[in-house]
């Protein structure tokens, strides 16, 4: 029997549990999926980004003796295809997104699949409730994980033998024929995530103390390898589990960890909180376009939010303390729908990832399913002061700003008064943030 090695979002040969379980003759492939990226700007980071690590893969595979079909289309298509050539099992990992499944679904029609969980610790339908329904509450799935977590969960898997399978190897497309022009690769996409994994053992002794500063470098980086799989979660678990026998606190990263897991089991139970609220709210949104791009492109005239913006606009990130400002302030200060802000989040975010977006979009706009109560609003003036005391984030990112003492924006009322030097804001922190309150208060008395 001849076996397909989908490659999706696991862009590894280590502890690969997706490869590692395919045996015999096999065909490692990965499909440039035309309905994800015909609707991206030609010159889209991430595409060229994936385009080196799909090559980087190909590199490996063949020095095992193996190889890497890389294909560009429909996928369905291409399977369908290639079941006319003999292959008739299917070996990928799992993934919970609308379209994935639908697509996964429709590839169970034509082939045999075994679809391995390998992105995560727990299949979405292992940490549940007794009466067997999903965790709500971040807090309850979390202590419920802690009890079931095994060593199974992120052990090495056992590497089963396996060779190519007789197939003419297409000439890789090129990123020009798929559309889209090659870029300069930003210098921080071209460290290797074990060596960012291994800086990060310097960092994890204060990183509940520092990881929501703008100011010090103090969060793991590992985002944009877990998204794509360059890096596997079970390596992660399994360096956290080091540090802990040599006495470092990895708690409060490992809970984040179990943020990820949370929000992607929420993604596969309520398929709907990808673009509509978990939890419906009453409030009456804004439909300003003016204040959408305004935000976009960081000219709100508030220096956090503002910086936060460009820099995502500049690098594709931002820090996760800049995404909640400029998410709070998006939907409880300009008075958007937390989907607009979502979508535009999903353009540009290098570390892109269905389930964690919507969810934290969520949990910032006050509808998510363990999100933060609506009259909880980010002061972006008391945070800058805060989480960013010496301006450095700011400065870095506003240089126009840069011969302005930072405690000139501590404060909404001192900030009034260098208007002139800067944008003028485009609303009122304070006031816009009373209006949402009265608002939906309003609207929950009148229902």
């Amino acid at each position: 029997m001849k076996s397909l090695i989908w490659f999706r979002r696991d862009l590894r040969l280590e502890d690969n549990r997706t490869f590692e379980q395919a045996s015999g003759e096999v065909l490692p492939l990965f499909i440039f999926d035309s309905h994800l990226l015909s609707p991206l700007p030609k010159e889209d980071r991430r595409v060229g980004y994936i385009y080196g690590e799909v090559m980087r893969l190909k590199s490996e595979l063949r020095a095992r003796g193996l190889d890497l079909a890389i294909f560009y289309g429909e996928p369905l298509k291409i399977l369908s295809r290639l079941k006319e050539q003999g292959f008739s099992r299917l070996f990928a990992s799992q993934d919970y997104d609308s379209y994935a499944l639908s697509r996964d679904e429709a590839a169970r029609e034509l082939l045999d699949c075994r679809f391995v969980l390998d992105n995560y610790l727990f299949d979405p339908n292992e940490v549940l409730k007794k009466e067997g329904s999903p965790y709500t509450i971040f807090s309850a799935y979390y202590n419920q994980s802690l009890k079931i977590l095994s060593e199974g969960h992120y052990a090495k898997g056992l590497d089963l033998p396996k060779k190519l399978a007789p197939y003419p190897i297409p000439a890789p497309p090129s990123l020009e024929s798929m559309g889209f022009s090659p870029l300069p690769l930003l210098e921080s996409l071209k460290i290797l995530p074990q060596k960012r994994l291994e800086e990060f053992s310097s960092k994890i002794t204060r990183y509940a103390l520092d990881r929501d500063s703008l100011e010090a470098e103090a969060t793991s980086g590992l985002s944009l390898f877990l998204r794509f799989g360059t890096l596997g979660v079970r390596e992660v678990i399994r360096r956290l589990k080091v540090w802990q026998e040599e006495g470092i606190k990895v708690a409060p990263f490992y809970r984040q960890i179990l943020w990820r897991e949370f929000y992607a089991m929420l993604l596969y139970h309520f398929p709907h909180s990808e673009r509509e609220d978990f939890k419906p709210m009453q409030m009456r949104w804004s439909e300003s376009q003016e204040r959408l791009e305004r935000w976009q492109k960081g000219e709100c005239g508030v220096p956090l939010v503002d910086a936060g913006m460009r820099e995502l606009n500049h690098t594709g990130f931002m820090h996760n303390r800049a995404r909640m400002v400029c998410a709070s302030f998006l939907t409880k200060n300009l008075h958007l729908h937390w989907s607009w802000g979502e979508r535009y989040f999903a353009s540009k975010l290098l570390d892109y990832d269905v389930a964690q977006n919507a969810g934290n979009w969520q949990w910032c706009a006050g509808s998510g399913a363990d999100a933060q109560p609506f009259f909880r609003i980010f002061n972006p003036y008391t945070q800058s002061l805060k989480f960013d005391p010496k301006g450095e984030y700011v400065k870095r990112w506003i240089p126009e700003l840069r011969g302005i003492s930072t405690q000139n924006w501590s404060s909404e009322e001192r900030w009034e008064g260098l208007k002139e030097r800067y944008l003028a804001p485009i609303v009122s922190a304070k006031r816009s943030a009373q209006e949402a309150k009265a608002m939906q208060n309003t609207l929950r008395v009148s229902s």
